[in-house]
């Protein structure tokens, strides 16, 4: 998706080369081994977006054992080296998203304004109860606020996050759907407290929203059972299985 239409997912170059730009910031939240980032910085190096504004994508992984993943994204990188330049950097950072709780329930809007992203991106991130709401509070201390110029939707920060349909995940997919409903569900619903951030520079409240949802079909990464059907290694590679995913648009909306 990212490679099939870029300018979907990423915030528009401004009108000319003079025009007052800031380096595009772009965030993998739970990389693993960083296929999404690295496509981001691939995509964003043969745009040229890194020769006329600059970019970086951080690719960021945590938890409680993270070293192995950390050191693996990062030989990822380099063996990518190739496919990425022309004003796109790209680093490896550890994020454990529980460090962003504290901050949520105490109305905080750290990090600094300069420290946020543009774009956050996000795929199969939520397997567990209860690692929505860590999601939503690294979210929301991470995705930059939107300013007076973010007036399309490809110069508004987002957060793309992409969750596959599994059936024995639907209380996982329903607490993301809670924490980052669609606008027509908070029709005449204020927004809890906790789930509402302060842009300090505006003073505007602000609350995270699915604007967008599409499904769409994919490959579910594991081979599909089909009957009648021998090993893999006496009838070949078994088939991929298929899987229904969706992937959202959450940008911040304005609320009282």
């Amino acid at each position: 998706l990212l490679a099939a239409s870029p300018s979907r997912f990423f915030p528009a170059l401004p009108a000319s080369p003079s025009s007052p730009s800031f380096p595009l910031r772009v965030l993998e939240l739970g990389s693993g081994t960083g296929l999404v980032g690295l496509t981001a910085a691939a995509v964003l190096s043969r745009l040229g977006v890194g020769a006329r504004r600059g970019a970086e994508v951080v690719l960021s992984d945590g938890g409680d054992e993270p070293q192995a993943v950390l050191d693996n994204l990062r030989e990822n990188v380099a063996a990518n080296e190739g496919a990425i330049g022309g004003g796109v950097s790209v680093r490896v950072g550890r994020l454990d998203w529980r460090d962003y709780v504290p901050l949520l329930e105490e109305g905080s809007s750290a990090p600094d304004a300069e420290e946020r992203f543009d774009v956050l991106l996000g795929t199969d991130l939520v397997y567990e109860r209860g690692q929505a709401t860590l999601l939503h509070a690294a979210a929301a201390g991470l995705l930059r606020f939107p300013s007076s110029a973010s007036t399309s939707s490809t110069s508004r920060p987002t957060f793309w996050l992409a969750l596959p349909l599994r059936p024995t995940h639907a209380d996982e997919n329903a607490e993301v759907a809670s924490l980052f409903p669609s606008p027509s569900l908070m029709m005449g619903a204020p927004p809890a407290s906790h789930v509402r951030r302060i842009d300090p520079a505006s003073g505007t409240t602000y609350r995270l929203v699915a604007v967008e949802r599409e499904e769409l079909l994919g490959p579910s990464g594991f081979a599909a059972a089909r009957a009648g059907a021998g090993r893999a290694g006496r009838g070949g590679a078994a088939a991929m299985g298929e899987l229904r995913y969706c992937v959202l648009r959450i940008e911040w909306k304005e609320v009282p």
